[in-house]
């Protein structure tokens, strides 16, 4: 299975200075449904998106995500602001507030581009291109 990795722009969201973004790993679902439940899976602590899709040489199957995914799910792993490949901030000013205004970004973001899918054969493709290509956020694309 493979994930689209996806940066959304917060800067208007966050008061700190300079650019900042959120990157996420979004897992697609491979069968069309007329609802797909959105799943946000929030790391706590310093954790990373990995703790998400943890990878184990030789053994396969270890990823929450790709589980949930193969089950109908739109899954989004998120790297929080000041973690992983999100924007780096000072710990100080990285509140809960900061924080989770940031996610509501992110969120919002990707709900929006979801919708914009329709039913069809190729949904899982269309999905990825949908949620990498609206709203002129900053998106990096990779299949894994």
């Amino acid at each position: 299975m493979s994930h689209t990795i996806v940066e959304v722009d917060v800067s208007s969201a966050v008061p700190l200075d300079g650019p900042h973004r959120v990157v996420t790993w979004v897992f697609a679902p491979f069968e069309p449904a007329a609802r797909v439940p959105l799943l946000v899976c929030l790391p706590g602590g310093s954790y990373t998106k990995a703790y998400w899709h943890l990878e184990v040489p030789g053994h396969p199957g270890y990823s929450f995500a790709e589980h949930m995914a193969r089950r109908g799910m739109l899954v989004v792993a998120v790297d929080h602001l000041g973690t992983g490949e999100s924007s780096v901030a000072r710990a100080i000013d990285l509140t809960p507030g900061v924080v989770a205004g940031a996610n509501a970004v992110v969120c919002a973001e990707l709900v929006d581009r979801a919708r914009h899918v329709r039913s069809s054969s190729a949904w899982a493709s269309e999905t990825r291109r949908a949620i990498t290509t609206t709203k002129g956020a900053r998106t990096r694309r990779r299949l894994m």
